[in-house]
């Protein structure tokens, strides 16, 4: 998933392992938190419900960064790569058909930084 922040873009990378990194173009980030519990198991999640999700996606050759004030999801899977873009407006007034993944996604991101909080 990215994600563009207004000043940059964040970057959640999952897999179906558990393993997850989340990437921040102005720097920085957490790799490997898979490794944690808690990570693992959100990340785990997040992968299984993306699977219902494939649907809605388009087939992709590219990999764009998303426009202002949106989301993009990328699944690469063992018939190529897909992508579904969405507003981040549609999220906050809660229309979106991506809700429900767009929160998994954001569960993964809080497991991340919590582990980078307790070191």
């Amino acid at each position: 998933m990215d994600w563009d922040l207004g000043g940059g873009t964040m970057t959640l990378i999952t897999y179906q392992t558990g393993d997850a990194s989340m990437y921040l173009s102005s720097g920085g980030g957490v790799i490997g938190g898979g490794q944690h519990e808690n990570v693992n198991k959100a990340s785990k999640e997040f992968v299984s419900m993306s699977q219902s999700y494939l649907e809605n996606s388009l087939k992709t050759d590219t990999t764009t960064l998303p426009d202002k004030e949106c989301f993009k999801f990328y699944f690469l899977t063992n018939k190529g790569k897909f992508v579904a873009q969405e507003s981040i407006d549609n999220i906050e007034n809660r229309t979106s058909k991506w809700l429900e993944l767009f929160e998994s996604a954001n569960s993964v991101i809080t497991e991340l930084r919590l582990i980078t909080q307790n070191k």
